[in-house]
């Protein structure tokens, strides 16, 4: 199983299909290729890490050098990573090589699902078992005009999901989507106004797998008993979190501004601030009454106790604020596609409240922060058996 590095939410849905793998295959062995803090969230876990994952690319470290107060270069990203990409598909290869597996997913690894297809249709085929590759969008757009990085997305584009659209993998190659088929954007691919996104998505036969979320939400329904168990009083709680990696960090310390205002009309507020793994808990200067956390494993139960969170646009964080029917602010990290195509979910669905960093003052946070905090809401029902889908189909391909 290899999973994306970039954060922790790849780590957290992979977590959650193969929890399931185990409740029906008992006897199933699973080893993994990840980077931190990836790697981190699975050791945590008691999953066991290759040797070779000591090699694997850190992802995250690029993307954290070259962000912006609240954004991300999505340019110098790419540029940056293509030789990260190089070097793990070599260790793909390795591996490979060296042990006998009967199946291989990889959660957003793009570089290494590329290189596998190319050798099918180049009939010079690196392995003779299945490729799962998951994905959570189809298509990538540029955050910027820059003419260099629009020619970069288009040649992405083109490499990841034109290429040998047509050719017939047969069972060595098979795409899962997380999300439902209503989450398939309108429109075209970028850079190529003939092909439309959703006859793609039916031509690379493409499986709609849900949301994957890694625990029942029912069980975490009890506001007082979670609070009594994670130590927290009776008072409103705010949970402010920026996910695995250390962009955004001005996100908390915006959190941090407005915690005086609060403090005016909720003189008992509890404030949380999780930094995750890529931030000094020492880092961030706060007033009395904050409390600075580092990584915490199994975040949703803390987001369960809550009454309100503060958070990115992450595909797997907003996931779990909706199953859990949290109200929450989210803030789409600034020239980051991904995170902008979530936002025009949640947007779409009434879900959540957007709000854009740049335009935030602590006064609006603060105002904004009181007149939602353990606010009533209502979603739409949203199909969360993602994991188990994936679980069930994954078990077939191991039978044939």
């Amino acid at each position: 199983f290899i999973c994306a590095s970039v954060g922790l939410g790849h780590a957290s849905r992979d977590l959650a299909i193969t929890k399931e793998l185990y409740k029906i295959i008992p006897d199933v062995e699973i080893s993994w290729l990840a980077a931190p803090p990836a790697s981190l969230a699975l050791q945590n876990a008691g999953e066991t890490l290759l040797p070779e994952a000591s090699q694997y690319p850190n992802e995250t470290k690029i993307m954290e050098n070259v962000s912006s107060t609240y954004g991300v270069n999505l340019f110098e990203y790419l540029s940056g990573v293509l030789l990260d990409w190089a070097k793990s598909v070599d260790v793909f290869k390795e591996v490979i090589n060296k042990y006998k597996f009967d199946l291989i997913i990889g959660d957003e690894t793009y570089q290494i699902t590329n290189v596998v297809k190319t050798a099918i249709r180049e009939n010079k085929p690196l392995m003779d078992i299945p490729l799962v590759a998951i994905y959570d969008f189809i298509g990538a757009y540029p955050g910027s005009n820059n003419p260099a990085e629009i020619e970069l997305i288009k040649m992405a584009n083109d490499e990841f999901f034109l290429s040998g659209k047509t050719f017939d993998y047969g069972n060595l190659v098979h795409n899962y989507f997380v999300g439902e088929d209503k989450d398939i954007p309108e429109g075209t691919l970028f850079g190529y106004p003939s092909e439309n996104i959703r006859n793609l998505f039916d031509t690379l036969n493409f499986v709609s797998l849900g949301n994957i979320i890694p625990f029942d939400p029912n069980k975490f329904m009890n506001k007082v008993n979670l609070r009594k168990d994670l130590g927290y009083s009776k008072d409103p709680l705010v949970i402010c979190t920026i996910g695995g990696t250390s962009v955004g960090k001005a996100l908390l310390e915006l959190c941090v501004e407005s915690y005086s205002l609060i403090k005016k009309k909720l003189a008992n507020l509890q404030m949380i601030l999780v930094c995750g793994p890529n931030i000094p808990i020492d880092s961030i200067n706060v007033p009395d009454g904050v409390v600075v956390k580092g990584y915490i494993p199994d975040l949703y139960k803390h987001f369960a106790a809550s009454d309100l969170v503060i958070t990115q646009c992450g595909g797997s964080t907003t996931t779990e604020l909706i199953a859990l029917k949290k109200n929450f602010l989210y803030f789409p990290l600034e020239k980051h596609f991904e995170q902008g195509l979530i936002a025009d979910r949640l947007k779409k669905n009434n879900i959540g409240v957007e709000m854009h960093f740049a335009q935030v003052t602590p006064q609006v946070l603060a105002e904004t922060i009181v007149s939602n905090i353990g606010k009533e809401i209502e979603y739409p029902q949203i199909d969360m058996k993602g994991a188990q889908k994936a679980a069930q189909l994954i078990q077939q391909l191991l039978l044939k």
